[in-house]
């Protein structure tokens, strides 16, 4: 037999991880709960995050192809928007222990220290992709001259193949090639990202329908601060890479 104490089970180690995740319980108040010391803790669901974050993330979290590309870019079709591909937005996290010398670069609208994601959903919630983080005080269009998707898009790398019909002016039926995101006016105007048009009376109430169609991203958003308590709350860790893997 081993010497020392045994080692705690996985199984413990593995819900309290999940508690933090879902509620934000920090390693001293689980220690209570799980019969784990703290300092076990702190090692242990560091490691598991970056392991939910890589190994599972590459798993789990993928663009649509094939017969899942078809269904997704029907919906789209349905409400309205042919040739839409998903819905994106940015999305910042708090985080408190921000570096203090570069604290301002961190900073933005939101008053307080945050990291910034831009994150791709289909209209049914699931998320297809999301950015590496940026500091919090840029915003989307700087934002979205760093997304990998967006400039995969803009070069044309992700199903050029695509045709979809649109109708000009005369009311002529036009075929279009290629996919593009619904997203919000704080982005680019770039070919491949469709945000509502400003300035305009003509539009028959189209803009509307693309801000009602868009909630989608906001939803997803949404959903996950309820479920993930962790997510609305100041993140505490040090490194902004344990935030990411979150």
């Amino acid at each position: 037999p081993g010497r020392g104490a045994s080692r705690h089970p996985l199984v413990l180690k593995v819900l309290a991880a999940l508690r933090h995740l879902g509620k934000g319980i920090d390693a001293e108040t689980l220690e209570d709960g799980a019969h784990i010391s703290q300092s076990s803790l702190k090692v242990f669901i560091p490691q598991f995050v970056e392991w939910l974050g890589t190994a599972i993330y590459k798993r789990e979290v993928r663009l649509p192809e094939g017969g899942d590309l078809e269904r997704a870019m029907k919906v789209y079709e349905t409400l309205g928007f042919p040739g839409a591909y998903c819905s994106a937005d940015g999305v910042h996290v708090p985080w408190d222990r921000a570096p203090a010398k570069n604290h301002h670069l961190y900073v933005g609208k939101e008053g307080y220290a945050t990291l910034a994601f831009v994150v791709c959903v289909l209209h049914s919630r699931e998320i297809i992709h999301v950015d590496p983080w940026v500091p919090g005080h840029q915003n989307d269009k700087t934002q979205a001259r760093h997304a990998v998707l967006f400039n995969r898009m803009c070069r044309r790398e992700l199903h050029p193949e695509r045709v979809y019909y649109l109708y000009d002016a005369n009311g002529q039926r036009v075929a279009w090639r290629g996919i593009y995101a619904i997203v919000d006016n704080g982005f680019h105007q770039w070919r491949c990202l469709q945000a509502p048009l400003k300035h305009t009376s003509t539009d028959g109430g189209w803009s509307k329908r693309l801000e009602s169609v868009r909630k989608d991203s906001e939803c997803t958003f949404g959903t996950l601060k309820k479920r993930f308590r962790v997510l609305r709350l100041p993140f505490l860790c040090f490194k902004a890479q344990t935030i990411e893997f979150t």
